[in-house]
């Protein structure tokens, strides 16, 4: 196993879960960034455990490597390789490949459930609008309308009476 410590090329191959954007790692991890053995302690004065985190980079994909959780807010740049680089050109090639399509499927999925939503809220707007004119109505407007209802069965009524009773 070879190790470096060095905090420029922290940039170049930063992976961190919940982290958004290209350097997110395109796969759940499968044990927590904290949970290997033995501990690795950073070179902070109270020396916490460093946490472990793969590269998605295409320089170092799916390498391992060891930094403080919180190392992007800055003050600590421990920095170690757990893993040796990648040598054969076309596993680290097949490696980028697998990164890239994971995200390309991630997107085309995001823009679907959007799309999938646009419809939802047209068909819930489509339905409010073959509702009877009168629930359409503004509150005011259905007051007059109900007003001129009943003004309309009064004239009928008074009508009635005047010309059959």
């Amino acid at each position: 196993m070879s190790y470096s410590i060095s905090s420029s090329s922290r940039s170049a191959s930063s992976s961190r879960p919940g982290f958004h954007g290209q350097n997110r790692s395109p796969v759940r991890y499968r044990v927590g960034p904290m949970d290997y053995k033995p501990p690795t302690p950073c070179e902070c004065k109270h020396k916490p455990k460093a946490a472990m985190w793969i590269s998605w980079s295409d320089e170092n994909p799916g390498r391992r490597y060891k930094t403080r959780a919180m190392s992007r807010m800055g003050g600590c740049n421990f920095y170690e390789w757990h893993d040796d680089p990648i040598e054969d050109p076309f596993l680290k090639q097949l490696l980028i490949d697998l990164r890239d399509k994971v995200r390309l499927l991630e997107r085309m999925n995001s823009e679907l459930h959007r799309g999938a939503m646009a419809v939802q809220e047209r068909q819930v707007v489509q339905a409010e609008n073959r509702l009877a004119p009168v629930a359409r109505l503004p509150a005011t407007a259905r007051c007059g309308y109900w007003k001129n209802v009943a003004l309309f069965v009064l004239v009928v009524a008074l009508v009635w009476n005047v010309l059959f009773v």
